[in-house]
């Protein structure tokens, strides 16, 4: 069967018609798309334009989970990209609007000035400046307004004068350690850099290090899944808690009161022993699996009534009474908290989402949040008896100290490991501790600062601890 379409009788004619139609067809094909993304509350996450290859390609927009007084989205961020890599500024805000960060890139490389800004927005906390994705120079110290000069960056890596705080006085500070492959662990006088007690005959790696609020004992969570119990002075084992279920612990916690040993472990479970005979008398089920962020994705209250977890899957946090072992409170959120604690009044927790900080009213629900983008990250400690003074490790490497009260950072700085993990503050609030591969080093927080370097490991430290008493 023959068919005959007929179009245009000048030949060339219907060739150029038949260029130009198929020309716009395949344009339009190509034409750049738009795409969004969406909270589980139905706001919108992000929009974006892609190109024909699905990079995006223009304009890029973030916004918050939140609205302005007029019912219109909060924005969040903006930049621009080309085929894929980010080109010119990209932008950050507050949810209150005023800026968070100017950030300059090429090609998809930083590239040019990045200035980090206080809530006030003028306010500068750090700044620093790349060539081509090449790092020249950072400054990050004390908030300073931006008429005035940068001073160099702190946090040398030279070791300071002793004079700082052990010297001054005859305390003891007292660290646990322990290393991948290595059943030793290591008991360290942060003062003289010396050992002082060897805990010998740990079966397995340990993986996790917790003192008792006397500092008499120390919990050592093994690879295999058990627990040892160490009275630390005569390095004597005093209890080996036999493994239950398949899990490995994930964070430790004493309850002084009652004796107890809290561990929340992988199989989904948390488990209370006694720790005057290692009986275990209870299990939580939990149905989860436990933040990444292990010894502080739990948390007792000060009274030890109240018990909280977070947990990635499902994205909650989940409170049990101690005394009838009942789970009294869910929050159900949309990412996973690093880190959650009590604060003093027992009726309050205090966790991260998104690098935002969150207190919630788990008795009245009522909730507020701080506009703190990324200062509050991966870990946070309290700082005074009141909680109302935490340091947080950053997720954007920064260092601060906030208060609750004021709403406010009133210090930030730069040390110079730019990415803590695994890492602990003295009781005393005056150092920090980070591992460093095979090393422990000690930094003093007033003067941002390194005043000691543990070395005796030969393997991958995994873990260290101050003991929470000075002079044990």
């Amino acid at each position: 069967m023959k068919y005959d379409i007929w179009i245009c009788p000048n030949r060339f004619l219907n060739f150029i018609i038949s260029f130009f139609v198929i020309q716009f067809i395949l344009c339009n094909s190509l034409i750049a798309a738009k795409k969004t993304t969406y909270y589980p509350s139905g706001k919108i996450k992000d929009s974006f334009e892609v190109n024909e290859k699905g990079q995006p390609d223009g304009l890029y927009r973030t916004f918050y989970d939140l609205e302005d007084a007029e019912g219109k989205q909060i924005l969040k961020g903006e930049a621009n990209f080309r085929d894929g890599l980010l080109e010119s500024v990209l932008q950050r805000y507050y949810p209150d609007g005023t800026r968070q960060l100017n950030a300059y890139y090429k090609d998809g490389k930083p590239h040019g000035n990045f200035i980090l800004y206080a809530p006030d927005g003028t306010t500068i906390l750090e700044e620093t400046k790349y060539d081509n994705g090449k790092l020249i120079s950072r400054n990050s110290s004390l908030p300073k307004k931006k008429s005035e000069d940068t001073d160099k960056e702190s946090g040398s890596t030279e070791t300071a004068t002793l004079s700082n705080f052990f010297d001054s006085s005859n305390n003891l500070y007292l660290v646990a350690s322990a290393a991948e492959n290595d059943p030793l662990i290591k008991i360290w006088d942060v003062k003289t850099e010396k050992i002082l007690y060897t805990l010998s005959g740990t079966a397995s790696t340990s993986v996790l290090l917790e003192w008792s609020p006397d500092g008499k004992l120390l919990a050592v969570a093994r690879a295999d899944g058990f627990i040892d119990l160490w009275d630390v002075k005569a390095e004597k084992k005093i209890i080996e808690i036999t493994r239950n279920g398949s899990g490995i612990p994930y964070a430790l916690h004493f309850a002084k009161k009652k004796k107890q040993l809290f561990a929340a472990v992988n199989d989904s479970i948390i488990r209370v022993w006694d720790t005057e005979t290692g009986n275990l008398l209870k299990e939580l089920p939990g149905n989860h699996i436990l933040s990444s962020n292990r010894s502080h994705c739990m948390a007792l209250s000060e009274d030890e009534r109240f018990l909280a977890l977070t947990s990635k899957i499902p994205n909650r946090i989940i409170i049990w009474d101690t005394e009838t072992w009942q789970k009294i409170y869910q929050h159900d959120i949309n990412q996973s908290p690093y880190w959650v604690y009590f604060l003093k009044d027992g009726e309050n927790i205090i966790y991260e989402q998104s690098g935002r900080c969150f207190i919630k009213n788990f008795k009245t629900g009522e909730e507020r949040h701080f506009p703190l983008d990324y200062r509050f990250g991966y870990m946070v400690f309290p700082m005074n008896k009141t909680r109302d003074l935490w340091f947080s490790i950053g997720m954007n490497h920064g260092y601060y100290i906030f208060d609750l009260r004021s709403e406010q950072i009133i210090r930030s700085w730069k040390l110079t490991p730019s990415w803590l993990w695994f890492s602990d503050i003295s009781s005393d609030k005056k150092c920090l501790l980070y591992n460093n591969k095979m090393d422990i080093e000690i930094w003093d927080l007033e003067k941002a600062t390194k005043v000691k370097t543990l070395q005796g490991h030969s393997n991958k430290i995994l873990c260290s601890k101050f003991c929470p008493i000075i002079n044990p």
